[in-house]
Parts: structure tokens; C-alpha cells; sequence
């Protein structure tokens, strides 16, 4: 069957169509998928991967096509600026969506990214600014040092948390509560003067007698996390995503008010090989590891 002139004009001027048409959609498909794996640090499901690789296998397939096969789609000008726009416009919600901000105008937030922002501007962001001045006003009243300056805060990878910190003691190192720090009070939503308190922790080691007083607790909206999965029917694989989504958030939140300095948070394995790993254990190879960082620096500023 033969065509006109006309009617195969009209086929290629549909095929440009169609050639723009699956370029728009898939550009717009591996930018989404692009810019949730960027919020997330790439930390990504194995279906969300596997759309990520298709999606950039599917764009690479068209780019070939037009560039090798059907060059003439090239100098259309409307295909161009397509191009253009669609490029640009990726670029601007990679830059975007690595901002913080992006939680505050997102359509839809997660559960991991509104824990964060709820554990930040509800706690960290109070009592932040103020606690190496109590912790020099506690070292001074009650003669003790601190072994680390910065507030230690726990983030295990299962979530969960004791009521108390010495539950986990084993024979060698003893985790025992000490008192507060002096409370900070602050006026919060027509709660006039309420408290903020931040333990203060004796960490001994029993053969050398050793005591390294240290002020540390646990990332209270973590255990509303750990509450949840065991209420709901969240995945194992959406759970670390989401607790991924809280530790990202929360440290990009501290980078942006500069408080890096002031915290340290310790991430870390709750159970090995079945078992409840020992808490002030970990918390004393966290200084450790902690303090030699800190040499490290130091010895780097002498040097320069």
C-alpha cells in the first residue's frame, strides 16, 4: 500500500509528536524518581531502584534514538526548548528538594521527615543553645568534667529505647544516673516556664575504677517510630527508610542553625547476634571513637 507526500509528512510530523510526547513523560518520571532519591540520600527500596535503573535505561534508549536514528527531530525548535525546559527544571528540583525547606511546601510529608522536624523545633532547637553553658555550670558546682562537651544523643537502628539507660549494664561498664543539668525553662504554646531537663550519666569501668561523666539520652522521637511499627503495618524495609528520612533530617536542621558542635548523635546496632548489646559499652567506644576525631582535628589546626 503506497502513501502521498502528504500522509507521510503527516506520519513523521506524528512520529516527532510521539518521539516528544515519551521524552516529556519519561523525563518527568526519572526527575520524581530522581529527586526521592535524593531526598533520601539514595537509601532506596529494592522496587524503587529498580524503577530508578528503568527509568534511567528508558531515557538513555530515547536519547540514542534521537541523537543516532532520527536526527531530524533535532531541528525542530519547539523539541529543543522542550529539551531545555525539561533539563532546567530537573536541575532545580535536585537543588530544591536538598534544601531543608523542602519539608514545609512538600505535598505530602512522611512520617520519618515530620518526627524530625517535630524533634528539632520542639527540643533540640530549645535546649541546644544552651547546654555547654549548663554543663559548665554543673562541672563547676558539683567539681566533676565532662568527658565530651556536646550533648550525646542515641539513635539505635531498631528505635528502641529503655526507660532507663542502666537496663543494658554488663559486668565490666555501669551506665548510673547522676541528676539534671540545672533546667532550662522556656515559655511554649501558653505553658509558662516549662522545663527541659538533660541527664547527666556516670559511666564506670569496673576494673579500672574509672568514671566519665557524660550527659546523653535517647532520641525521644524514635521510640514514637519504633511505637508506631509495632501499631501499624509498616514494613521492615519503610521502617529503616523512614528512620533513614528522621537522622537526614535532623542533622541537615542542626547544619543549618550550626549547632554540629554541640551534639553528637550515635547511631548503632541494638542487638548482635540475637542479643541486647550492652548500652554503656557502646556508649564508651562512641567516646572514644568520638575524642580520637576530635585529636585528629586539633592536631590538623596545629599542623596548619
Amino acid at each position: 500500500m503506497k502513501c502521498s507526500n502528504g500522509s507521510l509528512r503527516t506520519m513523521f510530523a506524528m512520529g516527532d509528536l510521539t518521539v516528544m510526547c515519551v521524552m516529556i513523560f519519561i523525563t518527568s518520571v526519572f526527575a520524581r524518581v530522581l529527586r526521592k532519591s535524593w531526598n533520601t540520600n539514595f537509601k532506596l527500596l529494592k522496587s524503587q531502584w529498580i524503577v530508578l535503573c528503568g527509568t534511567i535505561i528508558c531515557f538513555s534508549i530515547m536519547v540514542y534514538y534521537i541523537l543516532i536514528i532520527q536526527q531530524s527531530i533535532l531541528r525542530n525548535p519547539v523539541f529543543v526548548a522542550i529539551v531545555i525546559i525539561t533539563v532546567v527544571s530537573t536541575l532545580q528540583i535536585q537543588l530544591f528538594y536538598r534544601k531543608p525547606e523542602y519539608l514545609l511546601t512538600a505535598k505530602k510529608l512522611t512520617l520519618g521527615t515530620a518526627l524530625a522536624w517535630c524533634y528539632f523545633y520542639g527540643y533540640l532547637k530549645i535546649i541546644l543553645p544552651h547546654i555547654k553553658r549548663k554543663m559548665l555550670e554543673f562541672s563547676q558546682e558539683h567539681k566533676v568534667k565532662f568527658e565530651v562537651d556536646k550533648l550525646l544523643i542515641l539513635a539505635p537502628k531498631t528505635c528502641m529505647m529503655p526507660e532507663k539507660l542502666d537496663e543494658l549494664n554488663n559486668l565490666d561498664n555501669t551506665l548510673e544516673f547522676c541528676r539534671h543539668l540545672p533546667i532550662h525553662t522556656a515559655n511554649r504554646a501558653g505553658n509558662i516556664n516549662r522545663e527541659y531537663k538533660s541527664p547527666v550519666y556516670n559511666l564506670k569501668h569496673k576494673k579500672s575504677g574509672k568514671s566519665q561523666y557524660i550527659v546523653v539520652e535517647g532520641a525521644s522521637n524514635l521510640q514514637t517510630l519504633y511505637d508506631f511499627k509495632k501499631n501499624s503495618k509498616l514494613s521492615e524495609e519503610h521502617f529503616q527508610q523512614q528512620r533513614s528520612l528522621y537522622i537526614n533530617v535532623v542533622k541537615e536542621l542542626t547544619r543549618r542553625y550550626e549547632y554540629e558542635g554541640i551534639y553528637e548523635l550515635l547511631e548503632y546496632e541494638h542487638r548482635m547476634n540475637g542479643k541486647a548489646k550492652c548500652l554503656s559499652a557502646t556508649i564508651q567506644n562512641s567516646i572514644h571513637e568520638l575524642k580520637s576525631k576530635l585529636d585528629m582535628r586539633s592536631d590538623k589546626s596545629d599542623a596548619n
